[in-house]
């Protein structure tokens, strides 16, 4: 194959001029192309005004922390200086930044702190260098680690002596371009080295050296399945990297592997390298999905990523696991605040730059053992605010550039004004097992004598950072050294680590030995952790060193097959995924039992950040709220390997569960996965299997989009930038949201592009467009699409041998297409796509002209514009500002009613709503000095029920609003430590929280939270709780109660059993919600009562759950609250969640019949659910339930009594 790439755009254009007919495109097409061509040659040679001087200007359209203050200190004049995505500081004070593009690198002179009259002074640097994601200036030069032409380190020089750099030299060399290329680069804390990352794309430079043996492989039992668009399909270890050369770029040393596409990475204060991942978006909600992420980048360590389906979990002993789970986003910059001018908390914070998303990240790292845990904080976010890099300054600023991909840069800068000490904080001490750590890493890319006997006693070690370091240590000796030391081993965690070493390093004739090693094991007495790295070791034996034998098959059933299932998820995907391999008799009606089985998803713990940052938008939410069973797909994935074993009753079921799961939302891959594992399933079974199953088969495998999409009415018009521009500008107010949302549909915008969970794929994601584009680079990338292309989404001009030529974006062949073949995908998003043979590419060149036509928006109407503009800002957000609000009655109006007309309820019983403001205060003390005291504040929540707003708080700390996902729960966060130098009798912590509240009655059929099923998270309120079962003495008591089918009437006659065998009395025992003690007292206050209800409603398949707040006493105004009240809420299909206060009926029994349906806007509701873990995580158990303080100091749970609260009241109007 002669084939050759080349990125001349004068070259294209003079193609694209002189292309004939012989263009398989259609005619349409060929004149779009053209004018496409000529439009963007103009806009070439459109100039502006050089701006290279500018004042700092204060902004307050950035959500900062408390205490922190941001300036705009220069805007970046994008036809002269590009789009800045990489900056750095320079040992004079000034900053350096790189385009993106081909404009250059420059310096930047920040103006003066505080002075007004201060200007930024730039200036372009002499040298033909630009496109660098990682700048550094060193002892001296200035590297720059291109991405582009010249893809590479280069060392940007003064080579007379004039305080100019005005040379370059190439020193390394990287085959890698594109978002995905070479990134970072920054010296080691000794100065004697340069770190270099480079992504999945980037292959590294050759190895002078390595930390961890070179011989990385895949590593995957079963096979793997490639992303169904293509995407990183054919790529293989090492993945994303980070390396490590000398300043003149020889000795390049692999450090770190295994990442997908890690952009920047810094070394903490005390010497810890931690490096920013991305994820794979489109494999959001598939097992496989890997959220962005912080890694502890150790000497040798491997994160596991693998292409498509085969990313490793992230406990194989074999990797490392994160420091923590961030979310989805796009990791750019990194940077720690150390020499920032900040409060201590924020010098040692790591930042994080999420491009997509509008937000830096602060990581708050604490040592646990020899490695770190990280909670995060939002620092800084905006709309639009696509964050590239940051930099401290020398002044002690926080610097950060927004742009990228072409978009409009801007430098900004951020201070602390506040009250707190900012004098530089100490660098924190190493504690021993960091140490230990380290010195077992001395051992690493070398052979010592040593190593062996030095790292052999800490495979044993509790932690998993330093077991990780030894084996590495030991798997760079020769292994002839310790082969018999690991096969002999007695202690199983050393036998485990030592063997997994011996499968990784050792020839294939060990493989018997090794098997037989194993199976000495007790795999039963084995902990949790210890079965899975025994399942690991076992699976790479027969990857590296062979597969097995009849015999060893036959053995490696007898021994684990009894032990499947297990009560751990994580074991049994283990054993599932080994017994399937090795085809175990039995294992496909395990399997299909525990994916009917399964518990409800468990949301991810990057969940709760996604549920407080609207910038997320709904298409994650909807996901979110409606999470796809990760384990059911784990399963089903690996089923579809099998051939031989299943019944015709084992196939239905099997194949019916794809259609059910496809109702579940996901990323752009999700529908695609389901797909080709069905795909797979289905080319496992007969002929006659086949036929059988083609009424289930026989479906597609997606969620459904609009169900009627109508045309644009017009008139349409010729749309300019600045047309649209000014009619944007004052426009988006009322805007109507369904309609926007069909012209995304209409104006072929879904044929593409995604948003709100649907739409096509083969341009960019637009969910996330209001956080990095401005209402005009929006438009002006919908008019001119030219302008800014992706390299993701570019397309290629293809010559033939046989001299046809075609225009499109490129994708690698499909599943069923030849080895060696592309897919081009042309204009016309309705033709089917080219496939090519690589052997018969003559030429592939990049093209400047966007896949996107031009004039798309030309068939709409100013009316139409601002909808659909409305809706693509608004990330398919129907209740954003921009639309106008629905319709709603005043509550207390029927239909027909004019507002304020008085009416009764169901019952006779008033309506109305409750306004007042509510306190919630307490103390906590004396505590002793030095004290580590963490608490949590519930706080209530928006519902149909209520309205909250926090009017105040008065803490002693700063604060942080959480949410939990199992149930929606929201929650105040505080932490500090006692100080030191306060008395005993005066150290003592208050808070005090102000709520403004409306509170509205609910009534029998106005459809509180109405949905027409409940979600999948949802299925929690039909588990067990601790002190709730289902089944047992609360079964035997209500075995005699009436069980009619219609399910409103079978929970009535539950209420009337509750009430009848439960008395309301606060003798001892009563208040923990326990329906076993119900059963067997007949009294107790309103958990009790509860309890009993919701264990035998879900019992009878009536989910239910529990709620708790405070009661407003009736009869006053204001005052003090007594204590907490609760109630229970059932759900109906069509009708929603229908509340239940059993306790009140009980007190008050002529309203018996109103508390079935019905509640009074009398309390406010504080959380949901039971057996509730908090966010942050508790140190203690899960909470009964939460409507008080839960404090912990020094780690242990204080006990409620020890805790003075007083709740108040006020009412503001009451109807």
């Amino acid at each position: 194959m002669n084939q050759r790439i080349a990125c001349s755009s004068t070259a294209i254009g003079e193609r694209m001029i002189n292309m004939e007919t012989r263009i398989v495109a259609p005619q349409a097409l060929i004149l779009g192309i053209l004018l496409a061509s000529i439009a963007a040659a103009e806009d070439t040679v459109q100039t502006e005004p050089a701006v290279d001087k500018q004042t700092a200007t204060r902004v307050d359209n950035l959500k900062l922390l408390p205490g922190f203050a941001a300036e705009k200190i220069y805007a970046v004049p994008r036809k002269q200086q590009g789009s800045w995505v990489g900056i750095c500081r320079g040992p004079d004070g000034s900053l350096y930044a790189s385009d993106q593009g081909e404009a250059g690198i420059y310096q930047i002179f920040p103006p003066t702190l505080g002075d007004s009259s201060a200007v930024t002074e730039v200036k372009k640097i002499d040298v033909p260098v630009s496109g660098a994601q990682g700048l550094c200036f060193h002892q001296g030069t200035l590297y720059a680690n291109v991405n582009g032409k010249g893809s590479g380190v280069w060392a940007i020089t003064d080579s007379d002596g004039d305080g100019q750099l005005d040379a370059a030299n190439h020193i390394l060399p990287l085959r890698g371009a594109g978002e995905h290329g070479p990134h970072a680069i920054f010296p080691t804390p000794d100065q004697k080295k340069l770190i270099v990352m480079g992504g999945n794309y980037t292959r590294p430079a050759p190895l002078k050296g390595s930390r961890l043996p070179t011989n990385w492989k895949e590593d995957l039992l079963l096979p793997r399945q490639w992303d169904t668009h293509g995407h990183a399909k054919g790529l293989l270890a090492p993945g994303g990297w980070i390396a490590q050369m000398n300043p003149d770029g020889s000795e390049f040393e692999m450090l770190s592997m295994g990442y997908r596409n890690p952009y920047d990475s810094a070394f903490s204060p005390e010497g810890e390298l931690f490096a920013y991942d991305a994820d794979m978006e489109w494999d959001m909600g598939a097992p496989w999905y890997r959220p962005t992420r912080i890694c502890h980048a150790t000497s040798g360590s491997e994160f596991g990523w693998r292409a498509g389906t085969g990313k490793w979990p992230t406990y194989y002993e074999d990797s490392l696991p994160p420091v923590v789970d961030i979310g989805p986003g796009s990791p750019v910059g990194v940077v720690f605040g150390t020499g920032g001018k900040f409060p201590a908390r924020y010098q040692k914070a790591l930042y994080a730059l999420d491009w997509t998303f509008g937000t830096i990240h602060a990581i708050h790292l604490q040592p646990q053992g020899a490695s770190y845990v990280g909670k995060e904080e939002e620092f800084i976010s905006g709309t639009p605010l696509p964050v590239t890099d940051a930099a401290i300054g020398a002044d002690g600023a926080f610097y950060f550039a927004t742009g990228g991909r072409g978009i409009e840069s801007t430098l900004w800068r951020v201070f602390y004004e506040g009250d707190e000490d900012t004098a530089r904080s100490p660098v924190g001490k190493i504690n021993q097992a960091n140490i230990k750590r380290r010195a077992l890493e001395k051992f690493h890319g070398k052979t010592s004598p040593e190593a062996v006997d030095a790292a052999w006693p800490s495979l044993a070690s509790a932690d998993r950072f330093i077991r990780y370091a030894a084996r590495v240590a030991i798997e760079n000796q020769p292994v002839e050294t310790w082969k018999e030391r690991a096969l002999e081993e007695k202690n199983p965690q050393r036998a485990l680590l030592a063997l997994m070493a011996l499968c990784r390093q050792a020839d294939k004739d060990v493989q018997e030995e090794v098997l037989a090693a194993l199976l000495r094991i007790d795999f039963r007495s084995l902990s949790s952790q210890q079965k899975l790295t025994f399942l690991r070791d076992v699976s790479l034996c027969f990857i590296r060193l062979g597969p097995p034998s009849a015999e060893q098959r036959r053995q490696v059933i007898a021994a684990l097959d009894e032990n499947f299932p297990e009560d751990n998820d994580r074991v049994n995907i283990e054993l599932a995924r080994l017994l399937i391999y090795l085809d175990a008799p039995g294992v496909i009606s395990k399997v299909l039992a525990l994916m009917e089985s399964s518990s409800p998803p468990e949301v991810p713990e990057w969940g709760e950040l996604i549920a407080r940052n609207k910038e997320y938008g709904s298409p994650i939410a909807k996901m979110l709220e409606n999470y796809p069973p990760l384990l059911e797909i784990q399963y089903a994935f690996m089923l579809r390997n099998l051939r031989y074993g299943w019944t015709m009753p084992e196939r239905r079921r099997y194949f019916q569960w794809f259609l059910d799961v496809a109702k579940h939302p996901g990323g752009h891959s999700f529908a695609g996965f389901l797909t080709n594992i069905r795909k797979v399933a289905l080319e496992n079974c007969s002929p006659s299997e086949r036929s059988a199953l083609a009424d289930l088969t026989g479906q597609e495998v997606k969620a459904q989009t609009l169900a009627e999409i109508t045309p644009p009415t017009g008139p349409g018009r010729d749309w300019t930038l600045d047309d649209a521009a000014t009619a944007v500008d004052g426009g988006l107010s009322n805007r109507n949201f369904h309609n926007g949302k069909n012209l995304f549909y209409a104006a072929q915008c879904a044929a593409c592009h995604r948003l709100d969970g649907s739409g096509g794929t083969i341009g960019p994601d637009l969910s996330s467009v209001s956080s990095r584009l401005s209402k005009k680079a929006l438009l002006e990338n919908i008019i001119h699409p030219s302008r800014v292309i992706s390299d993701q989404y570019g397309s290629h001009l293809v010559s033939t041998a046989d001299g046809r030529e075609f225009l499109g974006r490129v994708t690698p062949g499909g599943k069923n297409d030849p080895a060696e073949s592309i897919r081009l995908h042309t204009q016309d998003v309705n033709a089917e796509p080219v496939l090519i043979l690589k052997e018969d590419i003559e030429e592939m060149i990049p093209s400047p002209i966007s896949q996107m036509p031009k004039g798309l928006l030309n068939q709409l109407s100013e009316q139409e514009l601002l909808d659909l503009v409305a809706f693509l800002l608004s990330r398919g957000n129907e209740k954003d500002a921009m639309f106008a609000p629905p319709q709603k009655q005043e509550s207390g109006q029927e239909s027909g009613k004019k507002p304020g007309t008085s009416t009764t309820g169901r019952f006779g019983t008033p309506l109305g709503k409750r306004q007042f403001e509510l306190e919630y205060a307490g103390s906590l003390g004396p505590l002793k000095p030095g004290s580590r005291v963490r608490a949590w504040l519930p706080v209530p929540s928006d519902s149909a029920a209520q309205d909250v707003r926090i009017l105040d708080v008065d803490l002693p700390a700063p604060h942080s609003i959480h949410k939990e996902l199992k149930y929606g729960n929201q929650m105040l966060y505080f932490e500090t430590v006692m100080p030191e130098e306060q008395s005993t009798k005066d150290n003592e912590l208050k808070f005090r929280v102000r709520y403004a509240v409306e509170r509205r009655e609910l009534r029998s059929g106005e459809g509180h939270g109405k949905k027409k099923s409940l979600p999948a998270l949802q299925q929690v309120f039909l588990q067990p709780n601790r002190l709730v079962p289902i089944g047992g003495e609360p079964a035997l008591l209500a075995d005699t109660w009436p069980q009619p089918n219609d399910l409103l009437a079978r929970a009535h006659a539950i209420y009337e059993g509750v009430l009848d065998h439960m008395h309301y009395d606060k003798l001892p025992g009563f208040g923990r919600g326990d329906a076993r003690w119900a059963c067997q007292s007949g009294y107790g206050n309103c958990t009790d009562f509860h309890s009993l209800f919701i264990s035998i409603a879900r019992l009878r398949s009536i989910p239910a759950k529990f709620e708790i707040g405070m009661p407003l006493p009736k009869d006053r105004r204001s005052g003090a609250i007594g204590g907490y009240h609760c109630w229970a809420s059932f759900f109906v299909e069509d009708q929603g969640w229908v509340p239940v206060d059993i306790s009140e009926a009980d007190k008050h029994p002529d309203l018996r019949q109103y508390y079935f349906g019905n509640l009074t806007a009398d309390r406010v509701a504080f959380s949901v659910g039971r057996d509730l873990r908090l966010v942050p995580q508790q140190a203690g158990e899960p909470l009964n339930y939460f409507v008080y303080p839960y404090v912990e100091v020094d780690g242990i749970a204080r006990d409620q009594d020890s805790i003075k609260t007083s709740f108040a009241f006020k009412d503001v109007q009451a109807s």
